[in-house]
């Protein structure tokens, strides 16, 4: 590909324009990193900005450090040159200077400046588990609370009775608790209204109605007709009930009538006058079941709202914050103390702002008035004028998928028209050009601007080609463990195509190469036509044998085409770039990941991987809990915190941590046994297999009272040799990094809570 850049205009200006408010799109792939260490050198090392007076705020700490660790590059660079004086400052600020997340930057902030927030002088930030126990702890009060407060009582019980359970409480408690900064101007808006039932006496009436209609059908054994009389009685109990829950459980019956197309017209005068003012009252009914159940819950979710909010301010006055807790007060301290703004705007004279679509939108208004300084008091940060060059912002709409975090395109626009001018990097030095061309292709035409929603697809420029005719040839690599690789979700061939007609880029590849067909060329003869395709696209041509077939086939027949794809990629010998190597190469099971939308899908994943044969390991913490090694370890832990749960006991046993088969515990039982630890072996059964795991059991169980979660763990593992017994696996390392996480996840829950088996199983469980 050519070195002159299409956007080498634009990264010209964000490295030396340092005297301009920039806001830089920057798409995947397209070298931001290093646009961001080229504007911080030329303000350091040009502009004689000091390295301590420079805020960099990244989205994870990963980053941070890898944007520390290339401008030490740049600085030790440096000093050979004019700027000597200037990089060796720089060196000796790089540790101490504001490069990190958001959150990192807001503690900053709170530290320096602690009684102006109303914080102590020394705060303890929670991480993630230790915000997890703490909340478990909350809810706990909580639920208390819940059910023994008599203010509540009538709109519990009401929404109880329509199928509302403390688990959706308790995930309202906890949506609070992320945003708790929004619930005074969205939730405590106004005081809720008293609950009341509706007036009823309309569906009373319009019941009665219908019923007197059941005199005029022909025929007793119409299909219509007991739906009819259903309604009438319905109606007569709904008139002589006096208490507001037989009402709603008589709602709830009326809610759950199906009418649809029964009945036969010639045995009704209008059969389909019958039939609508039955789904009528019908429909009726389910609104006065939903009316009043949305009083119940904005009752309910105002009374939550109260006590999230007091959790709130003790966290503050106990210096024990989350990190939501660090961006609010951090902006609340900002909006309400001008010699506040006024010390960090003299502190920090540039800030650098990445990954903008992804974080809360508090990260922008704290930006801005630190920017303005003492005179951005206004009550809307859009309305706050910044100092031109004091602000670099770097994002890309396209990558904005955090809403769960907050991040809204919304907000992302609004700063991208107020800040300042927008540059864009378009070059893409990650992406082989024939997957740019599919991506601009498909997307240009997906992604269409909407105003306020949605900004315009902005095309990529390879820089990269894919692989040449002839590619270098590459040593075959020796053979390796391959048990901890990862694999990718792959997608269709690239052929040719019109610019509109994306459905003809769904070309299904077939997925195994028979017997009668000819090996694959050798490498150097490779070209893009046989060295494996761009992108390739399941499921373009539905299977014809599965018009209506249930979940779990669908999912069982994607997974097995998934496996089939990525078996044909490593047996074909698709090519991908080493970047060791600078040289293309036959791809392995690491070059290789499969993203899955939810846990759901990765059982059916994990059996087609295995009947290929192919090695893989699961990722994200979330997954780890569902893994059969994980269980196994959680079932026999709840079998030694609760010597009652039979349930436990029993599945622990059938585990490879006890190897019981059923013919075991059928003879156990049958001579006399018993599924609780505390019962005595029966004589004869002490050397049977379910006899020598209950002793062991037994023993463990009184020995756990003085030992922590994390212990109990570790006993398990290792008298239980789960280590040992995964080595026979397909693949026991990634069995071993699970098992050893509960473990480490453990440690971590007792060093925050200090609690026993049971609170740590609890913790676990959610």
């Amino acid at each position: 590909m050519s070195e002159v850049l299409l956007d080498s205009e634009a990264r010209e200006r964000i490295q030396s324009d340092t005297s301009a408010t920039l806001f830089v799109e920057a798409g995947a792939g397209s070298g931001k990193t290093h646009a961001l260490v080229d504007r911080v050198t030329t303000l350091v090392l040009r502009d004689g900005v000091p390295l301590r007076r420079i805020a960099a705020v990244t989205f994870t700490e990963k980053a941070g450090a890898e944007l520390r660790d290339r401008l030490r590059v740049e600085f030790e660079k440096a000093r050979k040159g004019p700027a000597r004086a200037l990089a060796d400052a720089a060196l000796d600020d790089l540790d101490s200077a504001s490069i990190g997340t958001l959150h990192s930057f807001a503690q900053q902030l709170l530290l320096a400046h602690p009684i102006e927030a109303g914080l102590p002088p020394l705060i303890d930030v929670l991480d993630e588990v230790g915000s997890s126990v703490a909340f478990e702890e909350r809810w706990a009060e909580l639920q208390q609370q819940v059910l023994d407060d008599d203010s509540i009582a009538e709109p519990l019980l009401l929404a109880m009775a329509v199928g509302v359970e403390l688990k959706h409480l308790r995930s309202l408690a906890r949506l609070f608790g992320n945003d708790w900064d929004l619930i005074a101007e969205r939730v405590l808006v106004d005081p809720p209204e008293l609950v009341s039932m509706p007036d009823l006496s309309g569906l009373v009436a319009a019941a009665a109605q219908i019923g007197g209609v059941a005199e005029s059908c022909l025929d007793p054994e119409d299909r219509l007709l007991p739906r009819v009389q259903q309604i009438r009685e319905l109606g007569v109990m709904l008139d002589a009930a006096t208490d507001q829950e037989t009402q709603l459980a008589i709602l709830q019956t009326f809610r759950g009538l199906k009418v649809g197309r029964i009945g036969r017209k010639e045995n009704w005068p209008d059969v389909n006058q019958v039939r609508g003012d039955c789904t009528e009252v019908v429909d009726v009914a389910g609104s006065l079941v939903e009316l009043l159940l949305d009083a119940c819950l904005r009752h309910l979710s105002h009374w939550i709202a109260d006590r999230v909010l007091e959790s709130a301010r003790l966290r503050r006055e106990e210096g024990r914050l989350e990190f939501h807790d660090l961006l609010v007060l951090a902006r609340d301290l900002l909006r309400r103390e001008p010699s506040v703004r006024a010390a960090l705007q003299e502190r920090f004279e540039r800030l650098l702002l990445d990954e903008f679509q992804d974080t809360d939108p508090i990260q922008i208004e704290l930006a801005v008035r630190i920017a303005g300084g003492a005179e951005a008091d206004a009550d809307d940060w859009r309305d706050v004028e910044v100092p031109a060059g004091r602000l670099f912002v770097v994002g890309d709409p396209k990558q904005s998928i955090y809403r769960f975090r907050r991040a809204n395109i919304a907000t992302y626009l609004t700063a991208q028209d107020l800040l300042g001018e927008t540059v864009a990097l378009t070059t893409n030095f990650r992406t082989v050009s024939p997957i740019l061309d599919w991506i601009n292709t498909v997307f240009g035409s997906l992604i269409q601007p909407h105003e306020a929603a949605q900004p315009s697809y902005q095309s990529l420029a390879p820089h990269r080609a894919g692989p040449s005719a002839n590619p270098p040839r590459v040593p075959e690599p020796q053979p390796t463990d391959v048990s901890g690789d990862q694999l990718s979700l792959l997608g269709d061939l690239f052929e040719d195509s019109s610019a509109d007609a994306v459905g003809d880029l769904a070309t299904v590849l077939p997925f195994r190469r028979s017997s009668d067909e000819p090996a694959p060329p050798p490498l150097q003869t490779y070209d893009e036509s046989v060295s494996g395709p761009a992108v390739t696209i399941l499921g373009a041509e539905p299977h014809g044998d599965l018009p209506r077939a249930q979940a779990s086939v669908l999912r069982e027949r994607e997974a097995t085409d998934v496996a089939a794809v990525v078996e044909q990629a490593l047996t074909e010998g698709w090519l991908v770039y080493d970047d060791r190597t600078q040289a293309w190469r036959p791809g392995e099971a690491g070059d290789i990941a499969v993203l899955v939308p939810a846990r759901t899908s990765l059982p059916f994943l994990e059996d087609a991987l295995d009947r290929a044969d192919i090695p893989y390991r699961a990722e994200a913490s979330s997954l780890v809990y569902q893994t059969a090694e994980v269980r196994d370890l959680l079932a026999c832990a709840r079998a030694l915190g609760d010597p009652s749960d039979q349930l436990a006991l029993v599945t622990a046993l059938r585990s490879p941590l006890f190897g019981c088969g059923d013919d075991d515990l059928y003879v156990w039982k049958r001579s006399g046994g018993s599924f609780t630890l505390t019962a005595p072996v029966p004589d004869g059964l002490l050397t049977h297999p379910v006899g020598e795991a209950m002793e062991w059991l037994r023993r463990t169980h009184y020995a756990a009272r003085w030992l922590t979660p994390s212990e109990v763990l570790a006993k398990i593992v290792t008298d239980r040799r789960m280590l040992e017994v995964a080595a026979i696996g397909p693949r026991a390392r990634d069995a071993w990094r699970r098992v050893r996480f509960v473990v480490d996840q453990a440690r971590a829950w007792s060093e925050v809570e200090h609690g026993g088996l049971r609170s740590y199983l609890a913790w676990a469980a959610h």
